[in-house]
């Protein structure tokens, strides 16, 4: 059982990773709207104040924020990409963020190969091969979309692979240390 569990895993990893783009650009970070190479606080900032003075702003601001802050990749800036970034900039506890499964420091394609293995697990009735433990880690850390299912799954598995995506392989969020 365990054998499948490893190479259902790594079977994941490996179409999760050749799915994500290799950037050039090793200061992209998405989410920095602000461009200081960190998301946070003051870049949540930044894209609200873009919602409630949209006027202010020319086209090429809005490209702009269509390049770094559409953090769910659906095409589209709104309140969603502020919720997300809110959360994934959010301290939970002193072990990580909001879409840090595995507790790295970073949120990038692994988390979403985990997220993605459990959702499978859980689909075919394997929930006891997780501790009560794990089950805690991925509810805390890996509900990242705010559907109306309220479950672990490939949208939220989406959203971090989106999200890295974004970033390049060397730089995905910076610890804030």
């Amino acid at each position: 059982m365990k054998t499948n569990k490893l190479l259902s895993l790594l079977s994941t990893g490996i179409l999760a990773v050749s799915a994500v783009p290799m950037c050039a650009n090793a200061e992209f970070v998405m989410g920095d709207v602000n461009q200081d190479g960190v998301m946070n606080n003051l870049d949540i900032n930044m894209l609200t104040d873009y919602f409630y003075n949209i006027d202010n702003y020319t086209e090429e601001d809005d490209a702009f924020f269509r390049k770094y802050a559409d953090m769910n990749n659906d095409g589209y800036i709104d309140f969603d990409d502020v919720r997300l970034m809110t959360k994934m900039t959010t301290d939970l506890s002193a072990e990580g963020k909001m879409g840090d499964i595995n507790h790295d420091g970073y949120i990038d394609c692994v988390d979403a190969t985990m997220i993605l293995v459990y959702y499978a697990d859980l689909s075919t009735n394997r929930y006891d091969e997780y501790t009560e433990e794990e089950h805690a880690n991925f509810k805390m850390y890996g509900n990242v979309c705010e559907d109306e299912n309220g479950f672990i799954d490939a949208l939220d598995a989406t959203a971090i692979m989106a999200f890295y995506a974004g970033n390049s392989t060397e730089l995905i969020i910076k610890p804030n240390n």
